[in-house]
């Protein structure tokens, strides 16, 4: 319910779709958009079955020297380069882990702070692999060799989640439910059993996916720390409260005349205690997701829900 982002209320007039855009719309956005560009890289790919071929692949793909030349948009790019090979599994599997996952932590962190640690990972993800490449580990070539793939921000979005809640699942296809930490053992695994076998061209930046990894678990294991000392800094910053802007209506006993209520102009202290335990409830949702809160705290997440939604009117 994107408590995080502060929308205690839904617009229920504009029907079921409008709220099927308005939830994960930023997942939604980067999903759209790693489709897009894959489809129109497989349109001007010129070398079918090469890792990286054409003019946008070989525009967006990371390659150290380029970097190392200037061309630093890479170290971001790369993420929304696939695999040109006719196996589709690494796509299908890092697609339906953006889909699902990226819609669980999206709910979790809100639009922006989701979107900056999705492109925040993805560069340092990249900076580990132009490591890798400078250093010519597993055989790569800094001239040769491309890096590619969304491999780096999937993995931090499953790690972050998992270490925020270790026995969380995430349910594909409506009925498949697959713990966290399974999802990102296979992620790592299947990256450390394609380094080395089949083996591949030196030109497939595949042979480090591994640097990759670690950028993005990286990534997360900071954003987790980050994110368990934040309520710590935002408790001490004062609430702004701004005069309700309602005006209330009674009408005098054995009087046909409407006089208007005194509004008041500050908070009432049961405003103010409300909004106490509500900033408590979302440090403790940050820190360990919304399945911690107990049956009363999501009592008081309703509650303020109704109280933000008649402000709202």
């Amino acid at each position: 319910m994107g408590f995080l982002d502060r929308e205690y209320y839904r617009d229920e007039e504009h029907g079921p779709w409008a709220a099927w855009f308005r939830e994960g719309l930023v997942t939604k956005l980067l999903f759209a958009l790693h489709a897009v560009i894959c489809l129109i890289q497989i349109s001007f790919q010129t070398r079918p079955g090469t890792a990286v071929s054409g003019v946008v692949a070989e525009t967006l793909a990371l390659q150290a020297d380029k970097v190392w030349a200037g061309e630093v948009w890479r170290l971001l790019t790369y993420v929304f380069v696939q695999p040109a090979a006719p196996n589709l599994f690494p796509i299908l599997w890092n697609f339906a882990l953006l889909w699902v996952a990226g819609h669980e932590l999206e709910q979790r962190l809100g639009r922006q702070r989701f979107l900056a640690f999705y492109l925040l990972t993805s560069v340092i993800s990249g900076l580990a692999l132009m490591a890798a490449l400078l250093s010519g580990i597993n055989g790569v070539h800094r001239a040769t060799t491309w890096a590619f793939g969304c491999t780096a921000p999937v993995t931090g979005i499953v790690a972050l989640l998992t270490w925020q809640s270790p026995r969380k699942t995430l349910t594909f296809f409506t009925a498949l439910h697959v713990p966290t930490w399974l999802l990102l053992a296979l992620s790592v695994l299947s990256d450390v059993v394609g380094a080395f076998w089949p083996a591949l061209p030196v030109s497939d930046g595949r042979r480090v996916t591994l640097a990759a990894h670690a950028g993005a678990l990286m990534t997360a294991s900071t954003a987790y720390a980050l994110l368990r000392w934040l309520p710590r800094w935002t408790s001490r910053r004062p609430l702004i409260r701004s005069r309700p802007s309602v005006t209330i209506y009674r009408e005098e006993e054995g009087s046909d005349e409407v006089i208007p209520a005194p509004v008041p102009s500050h908070v009432s202290p049961i405003d103010e205690h409300l909004e106490a335990q509500l900033d408590a409830i979302l440090a403790k949702v940050a820190a360990h997701g919304q399945q911690s809160l107990t049956r009363a705290e999501m009592d008081i997440l309703k509650k303020a829900s109704e109280v933000y939604r008649k402000r709202r009117r």
